[in-house]
Parts: C-alpha cells; structure tokens; sequence
C-alpha cells in the first residue's frame, strides 16, 4: 500500500526534494538575503496569482501596498521597487479584465461624458512625451506613473465594484487601515520616533530639515511626508462623519465618531496647515450637499468653537501652527508662493504644451539638472500641472475633476438606496477636499492617488448598483 503511494507521488516527492535542494543551495552561498529573496519571491507569485484569479484580492492588495510601500522603504533604507510592483500589479489586472471581459463579451469601458475625457486628458498626457522644449524623457517616464496609477485604478476598480458589498468592504478596509495610520502617528507623537525612522531621517537631512518646523517635529506615521499624513487624516476623518450620519447601527456609528476624532487628533500633529483648512471646508461641503438640520447644527457649533481656538491666544506650537494656517497674506511662506507664481507666470503664458512632464520640483532637479524649470517649487498641484502640461493641460486636469464632482453629485440625487446615498455624500466631501488640497499642495502622491482612482470609480458605478443593493442591505434600525 505504502510503495503504491510513493510510486503514484513520485514526482511530487522528487519536486519537493530539489526545491529543498535549491533553496539550501541558495541559503548557504548567498545567507540571509538570498533566503528573504527568495521567500518573498514565493510569497510574491502566490499573492500575484490569488490577484489575477481573483480580483478582490488584487485590488485590496493595491489598497494595503498603497499604505504600507512607504514605511517598508524607510524600514528597509533602500528604494524597495515596490512602486514598480504596484505598476506591475495594475497593468497585469488590467490586462486580465480585459480578457475576462472580452469573454463575457462586456464593455470594461463605462461610457459617459467623464470616462471620454479621462481618455482625453490620458492621450494628451501621452503627447506630452512630444513636447518639443521637455528636457527629459526619463523624467516624463517617472512622472507619468503618477497619473498612470490613476487611470489604471479607475478602469480596474469599476469593473471589481459589481455589487454593494464589494463597495462597503473597500470603505471599511480604508478607514481601518487610516485609523491604524492615526494611531501609529499618535505613538510617533507622544513616544518618539522609532530607531529605523531617525536612521532614515539622518540619512536625508534635506528631509529631516522640512520636517522640523517650529521647533518641532512634524509626525508622518507610516508614510514619506507630513502633507500625505495630514491630508489623509482629513479627508477620512470627513468620510468618517459621512457616515456616522448615514443609515447604520448605532455601534458602527460609534466607531466611526472614534475613528473621526482619532485621525482629527493624529492630524493636529503633523503641522500641515492645508489639512486644519480642508477639514472644514469637507465639513461645510457635506453639510450643503446633504443639507440636514441636524449636520448643520453640528457645523454651526463645530465652527463657533473653531473661530474661538483661531482667536485665543496660543497655549501651545501645534496651537500656533493651526492659527498660522488662516493668517492669508500675513503669513510668510504665503507670500513666497504668491512671489514663485509670480515669477513663473510669463513662462506659462508663452508655453501652452508646458516645459514637458516631470520638469520641475525635486523629479526636475533629479533628471533635468541646469534646465529653467529644474527645482523650482510648485507647491500647488494645479500649478504644477500648469507648468509642465501648460494651459492645455491645466484645462483638462480641471475638467476631469470638475466633470466627476458633477456627475457624483447628480448621482447622489437621484439614487434611492440610503446606504448608496451616504456613500456618495462621503466620497464626494472627501474628493472635493482633495481638489480643494491640490490649490497649496502638490496633494496627489501615492496613496491619494489611489483613493482618487477609486474616487471616481465609485461616482461611476455605484449609481448602477442602486437597483440592485436592497437585496444585500436594509435601513439598519439603531
């Protein structure tokens, strides 16, 4: 019986055997890099394989890359080609949706107005590869996967958001995985930074000379920068009230009111004065949308205290660098973004296509060095875009923005589902937070990128799960 069974799995024992082999080979000529390598190899192939066969997977593997590449890089002190993965990742997705639709014979293309101008606004990107006065090409490449991702998650996302539930366990994982930012950001505040994140801080002083304001230490929790933190922390503490006020039980709501003040407090501390103005601009934003007796009594109390925490003396640096963030002109590092803009206007009147993509900022710096736009500061997503995309682009990138916001909110009114409703109601605060961030901050880095693919992917298609979402939920009483 025994020798049967060995006979029937000999090749199975053998196979084990020399992977055993080669794996003791490769342990004992190359240590303990090799055998990282290469159990992350495995590792690798079995989570990229459990992503193509099943989406869901994929794309929550995109949400927890998007999270954690940047603690892994500072962890690890070296470019980790994890940014690379993660391009890899959506373009083998994309590939397999395609196929899968083209033999279910579906469209992977929502038609409307908004996916016809990401299409434009994609192809002109493309074009901006032909800009006669770019400097690099190599920085166009780099500075392209940013939008690229975007593109990406929007066309893979609205094909995996086929039912309501699907939708609910992306909002849910989102704001866990933003609560556990919070509270990793909080320990950063009162514990201190950890000896892998002061080791990467003394190896990029130029980094460390940014993140030290007012005698301070600004907290990043597990990304590169106190701006993606911040404005992380705002927008989704905004989804999270959202919600509170949304048709749910009374224990969820309670989570979420914790959530939301957790991320408003992890926020406070990572001085990033554009996030203390968007929160209440999401709020008031909301408040509109929705226009609830209830959300704007919340909003009128939530303001008078506000107006009084800007008015009073400061007892505190995080205090004082909250009022700084409403001082307008009277505030210094205003003024030298108003004189940058000053500067640069003139070359954006006379350059229509831009200097080219990736032309300016520290990508500029890096792969264009001696070129007029190398370094120079945009400090402003719009701006930025106005620069190296030039009027043409600056159009497009406002339209797309502009056309998405319109078609969320015509959809939020016309839906029925409450559930539905609440979510557009906290996607649309949460997006229109982000154009408003984009006006001081170059606001779409990695993970925002990533909520902004998703973003427009859910004001797409949650409108057609309308009809269909009442057989997963009902009105929770609480």
């Amino acid at each position: 019986m025994i020798s049967r069974v060995l006979r029937h799995h000999l090749f199975q024992i053998l196979l084990f055997m020399g992977a055993a082999l080669v794996v003791s080979l490769l342990v004992a000529m190359t240590g303990m890099m090799g055998s990282v390598f290469l159990l992350s190899l495995i590792i690798g192939t079995a989570v990229l394989w459990l992503s193509l066969k099943y989406l869901e997977v994929g794309v929550l593997l995109i949400v927890f890359l998007g999270f954690f590449l940047n603690i892994i890089k500072i962890f690890t002190l070296t470019e980790v080609p994890l940014g690379t993965a993660i391009d890899i990742l959506l373009i083998l997705l994309f590939i397999s949706i395609w196929y899968k639709s083209h033999v279910e014979n579906k469209n992977i293309l929502s038609k409307g107005v908004f996916t016809s101008i990401l299409l434009v606004y994609f192809a002109y990107q493309i074009f901006e590869v032909l800009n006669p006065i770019a400097y690099s090409k190599a920085a166009w490449l780099f500075a392209f996967r940013q939008m690229f991702s975007v593109y990406m998650i929007f066309f893979i996302f609205s094909y995996a958001f086929q039912n309501i539930a699907f939708v609910t366990k992306f909002l849910k994982i989102w704001i866990v995985l933003s609560l556990f930012a919070a509270l990793y950001g909080l320990s950063q505040e009162f514990f201190g930074f950890r000896d892998f994140e002061m080791r990467w801080l003394n190896a990029n002083p130029e980094v460390a000379i940014r993140y030290f304001t007012f005698g301070k230490w600004r907290r990043f929790s597990i990304f590169t920068g106190p701006m993606d933190f911040g404005i992380m922390m705002a927008f989704t503490s905004v989804i999270c009230i959202a919600l509170y006020f949304g048709p749910f039980q009374y224990w969820k709501r309670i989570f979420l009111g914790i959530s939301a003040f957790v991320m408003l407090w992890a926020m406070m501390y990572t001085g990033t004065r554009t996030a203390y103005i968007l929160f209440p601009a999401g709020f008031v934003f909301y408040a509109i949308l929705t226009f609830k007796k209830q959300i704007l009594l919340v909003l009128a109390l939530f303001l008078v205290a506000g107006t009084i925490v800007i008015m009073r003396p400061a007892t505190n640096q995080t205090v004082f660098v909250l009022q700084t963030a409403f001082m307008g002109k009277k505030d210094a590092s205003y003024m030298v973004r108003e004189k940058n803009k000053e500067f640069i206007r003139p070359f954006l009147k006379s350059n229509p296509l831009g200097g080219g993509i990736g032309s300016c900022g520290m990508v500029g710096k890096r792969y264009s060095p001696g070129s007029f736009l190398a370094g120079f500061p945009p400090d402003s997503e719009f701006v930025k875009v106005a620069i190296e995309q030039g009027w043409i682009g600056l159009l497009l990138f406002c339209l797309l923005f502009a056309t998405a916001m319109h078609l969320g909110i015509n959809n939020y009114f016309q839906v029925e589902n409450p559930r539905i409703k609440a979510y557009y109601a906290a996607i649309l605060s949460a997006l229109f937070m982000i154009i408003v961030g984009s006006y001081p901050q170059e606001a779409l880095q990695l993970t925002i990128n990533i909520f902004v693919g998703a973003s427009f992917a859910l004001l797409v298609r949650m409108k057609d799960l309308d009809s269909i979402a009442d057989s997963y939920t009902t009105i929770e009483k609480t």
